[in-house]
Formats: C-alpha cells, sequence, structure tokens
C-alpha cells in the first residue's frame, strides 16, 4: 500500500535525522564539557577502545532514545501536522526523557562523561538540530516520488459508509499529496449526502480517464453486487496502469469489525523464485524494532538481577531446607507463547506434595474463574507466606527469561490445571505474546479484589496496545510493590 510506505519512508527518514542529531549533540556536548569540567576530550572518547559489552550497552540506549521518540507520537503521521513550536516541544520532551535514561546509565556505570554541564549542552544541542535536521529530510523527501510530484488523485468506488470513512482519510493525508477526486457507484445517489463529488455511474469510468488524471482506484463495495462493472473498471486501471486497492476492512468485514485483529501483508517465497504475498490476521508482537529491545532489555536485565541476586537466592534456599526441608525448588509446568509447554520455576512455598491437596480445597477457593487463591492456604509454609508477600519466591524465574520462556513483561502464565478450567475461549488469546514476570495485574491496586475475568481482560488489553514504554511503565511499578511487599498472602 502506497500510503502506509509513503508513511514508512518519512518515519524512517526521520529516525535517522534523529539518529544523526543524537551522533552531533553528543559529540558537540562531550567537546564543550571537556575544555571546562572533565578532562575528557573528544579525541579521548573517539580513540578509546570499547568493549563488547560496552557497544552493546550503547546500542541498547539508543534503542531507548528512539522509543522514547516513539512515546512522543514522533513516527506517525500526524507529528508531522505539527508547526515549529509543537514539533520542538514534542523532540524536547522525548529527549529529555532520553537524557534521563543516559543520566541513571551513567550513575549505574559510572560514567565520568555523564555530567550535569555536559546533558545542559546536550539536550538543547539535540533538539535544535534535530528539528532542523527533520524539517530539511521532509522538503528534501518532496522531490522522492513515483513521478507524480507527490501528488496523487484518487477515485472511490462505492458511496457506503466504509467509502465515506475511506474518503476521509484521503483528506486527511493531503500533505502527502493524495486528493480525493470524487465517487462512483450504480446505486441511486443522493446529492444531499456526504458522499461528495459523486462523478457518475461505474459505466463511465473509461470515458472519466479520458479527461482526469487517475492515479489510483479504491474499490469499496462489494465485488459480488456488480462482478462485472467491477471487474471492468479493474482491468482497465490495469490495462492503463491505474493502482488498485481493495481496503481490508471491505474484503474482511466480518473480521475487521470488532476491531481486536490487527493485519499485516506479508511476502512467501514461493517455488522457481516466484513470491506469493499473504494477507496476515494476528495477535500478539510483531518481530519489530521495538519487539528486538524488549527481547534484549530482557536478556540484559535478568542477566544483571540474577547476578546481584545471587547470594540473596542462596540465603533463600538455607531458610527453605532449615525450614521445610528438600526439595528448594518447585518446578512446574506452564503454557508458554502459543501453548508451548515449558517448566516455570520457582522456590517452594508451599509443604511437599501441595498439588494433589489442591482438589480438596477447590471448595475453599476465593477467585471466581479458573485461578485457585484462598488467603489462609493451609499447604503454604511459614518461609513461604514470607516470600509469597516479598515476591521474592519468584527470583528464580529469571532464568526462564534468560531462556526465552517468559518475558519481564507479560500475562502472568498460569497452571495447565488451570488453563484447562478457562470458559472464554478469548481468554486464550493471552498465550498470543510470552508469559511475564510481572504485568498489568501484577501492579493494580488491590489486585487481590480483581476478578479472574477482569484479569484476563487486563492481559488483552496489554497484548492489543502493547508499546515498549508501556513495558518500562510496568517495570518502574512493580519495583516499589516488590518493596512494599504487597505480593500474595
Amino acid at each position: 500500500m502506497l500510503l502506509h510506505t509513503k508513511h514508512q519512508i518519512i518515519a524512517r527518514a526521520s529516525a535517522l535525522a534523529d539518529l544523526l542529531a543524537l551522533l552531533v549533540a553528543f559529540l558537540g556536548a562531550t567537546e564543550f564539557s571537556s575544555m571546562i569540567q572533565t578532562g575528557f576530550s573528544l579525541i579521548d572518547t573517539l580513540s578509546t577502545r570499547y568493549t563488547v559489552g560496552n557497544v552493546a550497552g550503547f546500542m541498547i540506549l539508543v534503542g531507548l532514545w528512539l522509543m522514547s521518540y516513539q512515546w512522543m507520537d514522533l513516527y506517525q503521521p500526524q507529528s508531522r501536522r505539527r508547526d515549529w513550536l509543537a514539533e520542538a516541544a514534542a523532540i524536547g520532551k522525548a529527549s529529555a526523557i532520553g537524557c534521563i535514561i543516559f543520566a541513571a546509565s551513567g550513575l549505574f556505570f559510572h560514567i565520568a562523561l555523564f555530567t550535569p554541564l555536559f546533558f545542559s549542552v546536550f539536550l538543547p544541542c539535540v533538539t535544535f538540530v534535530d528539528l532542523l535536521l527533520r524539517r530539511i529530510t521532509r522538503f528534501s523527501l518532496r522531490s522522492v516520488n513515483l513521478g507524480d510530484r507527490n501528488e496523487r488523485n484518487v477515485l472511490i468506488i462505492g458511496t457506503n459508509e466504509a467509502a465515506l470513512s475511506y474518503a476521509e482519510m484521503v483528506k486527511a493525508n493531503q500533505e502527502i499529496g493524495y486528493r480525493l477526486l470524487g465517487f462512483l457507484d450504480d446505486e441511486i445517489f443522493d446529492k444531499k449526502t456526504k458522499a461528495s463529488p459523486y462523478i457518475g455511474r461505474l459505466r463511465d469510468f473509461p470515458a472519466l480517464l479520458e479527461k482526469t488524471i487517475v492515479d489510483e482506484v479504491v474499490v469499496i463495495m462489494p465485488v459480488h453486487a456488480s462482478r462485472d462493472e467491477i471487474n471492468k473498471v479493474i482491468d482497465l486501471a490495469y490495462v492503463m496502469g491505474i493502482s488498485v486497492r481493495f481496503p481490508a476492512d471491505q474484503l474482511f468485514k466480518e473480521i475487521v469489525r470488532y476491531k481486536k485483529y490487527r493485519i499485516r501483508a506479508e511476502t512467501m517465497p514461493a517455488s522457481h523464485g516466484a513470491i506469493g504475498i499473504d494477507v496476515v490476521i494476528f495477535s500478539g508482537h510483531q518481530l519489530s524494532l521495538a519487539f528486538i529491545t524488549k527481547r534484549l532489555l530482557d536478556v540484559l536485565i535478568s542477566f544483571l538481577l540474577i547476578v546481584v541476586s545471587a547470594p540473596i537466592m542462596l540465603v533463600l534456599a538455607i531458610f527453605i531446607v532449615l525450614n521445610s526441608g528438600m526439595p528448594v525448588m518447585f518446578v512446574q509446568e506452564r503454557f508458554g507463547y502459543n501453548r508451548r509447554i515449558f517448566h516455570l520455576y520457582k522456590f517452594r512455598t508451599m509443604i511437599r506434595g501441595a498439588d494433589e491437596l489442591q482438589e480438596e480445597l477447590r471448595s475453599r477457593n476465593e477467585r471466581t474463574g479458573a485461578a485457585f487463591k484462598m488467603k489462609n492456604d493451609p499447604r503454604v509454609t511459614a518461609v513461604g507466606r514470607w516470600l509469597r508477600r516479598t515476591n521474592l519466591d519468584e527470583l528464580p524465574q529469571l532464568f526462564n527469561v534468560l531462556k526465552g520462556d517468559m518475558s519481564l513483561v507479560g500475562p502472568r502464565p498460569v497452571s495447565l490445571n488451570d488453563y484447562a478450567r478457562i470458559d472464554g475461549t478469548s481468554q486464550r488469546r493471552r498465550l498470543s505474546v510470552l508469559p511475564g514476570l510481572t504485568g498489568t495485574w501484577q501492579i493494580a491496586p488491590g489486585r487481590e479484589n480483581i476478578s479472574f475475568d477482569e484479569w484476563m481482560e487486563m492481559d488483552l488489553e496489554y497484548i492489543d496496545n502493547w508499546k515498549l514504554a508501556t513495558d518500562l511503565a510496568i517495570l518502574a511499578k512493580t519495583i516499589p510493590v516488590v518493596l512494599l511487599g504487597r505480593g500474595d498472602r
């Protein structure tokens, strides 16, 4: 789809401008601060021998920097409608978030370069340079076109509600050259409706091409209703080299009307070097820059937490053995991505053989739905109760995250027995992403009063509206939950 492609080109060019502005401002702030304060000059920075870990860490910081720009919607089409001042404010806010991330990493890793003086120069510099480069980039892209001088004349076949909605979308993209010619339809047309300008019937299409430049035809009406006439339009458009579109909500009306499904186009290699094109209806994550950054954070943070918490886990293991003997670990099969079974690790908080006693206690379940929860579970040991309250029993799941069975953030994995009791088929869609160590339910106030169905809805909302910034926010909110001991009782 050309509309989507043009937006992608502009967004990627803007991202390159952001990276170039980041580099220019970084080098400039380094040189300025070195002359006054740090003594660590630009030449020293460029001549330093860096390890693979240094490079990987810097790439993660750059990825987070771009995520802060994405969080401020600076890569969305509407961002290009902002005036100079509004765009400068958005860039400044995104850069400020990036500076906070850089400063936090500087404190944690003792980076001498990241001083208050450095950031006092870096922030205004990157904002100004980025605003300038973005404007230059967009101006330069105007000359990149197919020969149409970035003016695409769009003709819509149909006058139904879907056609009117599509016309509004075309009008909203006038800044990148889209212009609505009008509507063709064989049905009786009331000129007082919003389908204006009405040009004529389908049979008028050949005559229209003789006197009007048409770049794209959008078919938004039931094909079976006027199959022969529409086929003539498509054939003639192809002969004339005019693009024809069939919007997904027209082809898959019964699916996309629920507005929960997402659709993408993918190419699949076929035989003899041919390429097939698939329309994919999907749920969950795509293999994108944001998801790759999410996975890198999973690996980096889980590894660091394992190293830092190793002595704590050793002490906890000793407490468990002294309190209730072996084994220290509780290993249980759980469903992972798309029902792949993995072994979840936890510190044992219950007496041995607790699983066999669960059915006897099922009548005392305090939560509606499939999950089993009760405040004063007699199977929980004294040490186990404290571990649950502090969430320290979940520490071994960092190994699950490192292995790739889980993510730091995602829907909590339920046991196979609880999963079998889930009534709603739609609730099982939560398996379309990796399960998480923490999630929206874990940080919710009064989570013990949230019903099972509400819990499942929170997970589905997380999946449908996922952004990397959402994960970072959930991780930040998880910290006080752990420190204040708001875990399970």
